[in-house]
């Protein structure tokens, strides 16, 4: 079964947006890809993951750097051949940058 999380947008429903921003080198072109899903699922990451590999330039790879969340971490998830998925730690929130913003909402 597939794990979910709900981003609640108000009265207009749920939605999540996931964002990745590509970079060859620090001073290369900055390439994206982005979605926004009704929900955090394997299925939705594995279109994530399609949209990324697409980005990728030919013959160059992507190593992701992400949370330990059950949509990343599933052995269900098609990951395509030019992409690496790299766990963080678990339990280790002064890495993910995010974790800084869920605390400031928890805190306001």
């Amino acid at each position: 079964m597939d794990s979910t999380r709900d981003a609640t947008l108000g009265a207009k429903g749920s939605a999540h947006a996931v964002s990745l921003y590509l970079r060859s080198d620090l001073s290369g072109p900055r390439l994206g890809a982005s979605l926004v899903m009704p929900r955090c699922t394997t299925s939705a990451m594995a279109h994530h993951l399609e949209e990324i590999s697409a980005t990728v330039a030919p013959g160059a790879y992507a190593v992701l750097l992400l949370d330990q969340a059950g949509w990343h971490t599933t052995r269900k998830l098609l990951v395509p051949g030019n992409i690496t998925l790299l766990p963080l730690p678990a339990r280790s929130p002064e890495l993910n940058p995010v974790e800084k913003l869920w605390q400031f909402m928890r805190d306001n």
